[in-house]
């Protein structure tokens, strides 16, 4: 059908970011206004449900499902089946404001999950991208979370629920374990010129493996114990990683420094739930550590000129009640490095001739284009291609026609030979 070959779906985060921004900002502005749920989901379940599962999640598969494409080299996922993915979120979304359709809202968003995995799953194990098995696993496991939840919520077992919020929150965090163990330090290099601290592989797969178990653990209501030593062990991991990541320089950098200390509040958070299983009162605060330790970060960012080095934090706020303010803010989705453009041609900047850029970017004519591009080139490879060494060798290239939507493969000799800002060198949405 012409309609799915719409270039807003080409790839997922073009549906899926507009859709959880939008959703995000809503669902605050109803709980701040006093929305009080369905009987079966009242206004905390409600609310704790839709920001965990629902906008967090839809954030988190947008990017895996965006990222999957540069990891692998395979085609990303689109058309028909990425709208049979949004549509699952949509349904999840519409029945958790109709009464008694709360289990619905269950079943869609645990297929969404699935079906993500699935995706994701498919590009992966054909490329043998064995570093990214995690986040397959990881995806189903979210959809578990979420399944478990709406099991316990049908039979009236209310006790849990909390618990299952709670796990929830862990997984996030550990997606952002995943994505920040990752480019933290790349990120900080490439802006500030200095030798990026080199991290064996199980520094950059306990991030997420951790916190996985943590989850499984306190969703069954299991082992509890050692489900607080793998918080507090991540955490610690994460403090050591920060300082690492720590270059002289950074604190000179707002949207550096705000991105380390945000990885460190998330890092923290994790420890003080981990002790949290054996002193309860603490679990409190470090649900704050964790939701909250990016909103003020956030805020302080100083403008910069469109021009500057630009690295954001984009995994949105999560705003929940009886615990606080649920704000939840720490996965990196943007790192944007914008040329002089040429705005009478209406061309989009270009990376910057020393080097490959990586990272979501954003065309400085979007008020044109409304586009997002994702672009992949030597240096997004160095951080999420297994195969990828020095020399910035890459499995190969997709391109989409801004117009149109139309996916165009490149050769990965072309990829391997492209100067920064060539159209062969990434992937352009």
């Amino acid at each position: 059908m012409k309609f799915f070959k719409h270039p807003v779906w080409a790839m997922a985060f073009r549906p899926l970011y507009s859709l959880t921004a939008v959703y995000g900002a809503l669902s605050v502005l109803l709980w701040s206004f006093g929305y009080q749920g369905t009987p079966q989901l009242p206004g905390f379940l409600w609310h704790a449900h839709e920001m965990i599962w629902g906008y967090a999640g839809g954030v988190i598969v947008a990017f895996l499902l965006t990222a999957v494409a540069t990891w692998t080299g395979k085609p990303p996922v689109s058309g028909q089946r990425l709208a049979l993915l949004v549509g699952l979120w949509l349904l999840a979304r519409l029945f958790a404001f109709i009464p008694n359709a709360a289990l619905l809202s269950g079943v869609a968003g645990t297929a969404f999950y699935w079906l993500a995995a699935f995706y994701m799953g498919q590009s992966v194990f054909a490329a043998e991208s064995k570093r990214n098995y995690i986040a397959v696993y990881a995806l189903i496991l979210m959809g578990i979370t979420l399944a478990v939840f709406h099991t316990r919520l049908s039979v009236g077992n209310t006790a849990s629920l909390q618990d299952n919020l709670f796990a929830g929150l862990v997984m996030v965090a550990g997606f952002i374990g995943l994505i920040g163990s990752r480019i933290i330090g790349f990120f900080t290099s490439r802006r500030l010129g200095t030798p990026q601290p080199a991290s064996p592989q199980w520094a950059l797969m306990v991030p997420l493996v951790l916190p996985m178990l943590m989850a499984a653990l306190m969703t069954l209501r299991l082992a509890l114990p050692l489900a607080a030593l793998c918080g507090i062990a991540c955490g610690l991991l994460g403090l050591v990683q920060t300082v690492r990541w720590w270059a002289k320089g950074t604190a000179k950098e707002p949207l550096l420094w705000t991105l380390h200390i945000g990885y460190a509040a998330t890092a923290i958070g994790l420890i003080i739930m981990g002790f949290g299983q054996w002193i309860p009162k603490l679990m409190s605060p470090g649900v704050h550590f964790i939701a909250v330790g990016g909103i003020g970060l956030r805020r302080a960012r100083q403008p910069q000129h469109p021009h500057h080095h630009i690295l954001n934090l984009l995994l949105g706020r999560l705003a929940l009640p009886d615990h606080g303010l649920f704000d939840l803010q720490g996965g990196v989705f943007v790192y944007r490095q914008a040329a002089h453009h040429q705005g009478r041609h209406r061309r989009p900047a270009r990376l910057p001739q020393h080097q490959g850029g990586g990272g979501v970017h954003i065309d400085e004519h979007l008020l044109h284009r409304r586009l997002l591009r994702l672009v992949a080139g030597d240096d997004f490879a160095d951080v999420f291609d297994d195969d990828a060494d020095a020399s910035g060798q890459f499995v190969a290239g997709y391109g989409f026609d801004a117009a149109g939507g139309n996916v165009k493969m490149f050769a990965p000799d072309h990829v391997d030979d492209a100067e920064a800002g060539d159209a062969a060198a990434g992937v352009y949405a």
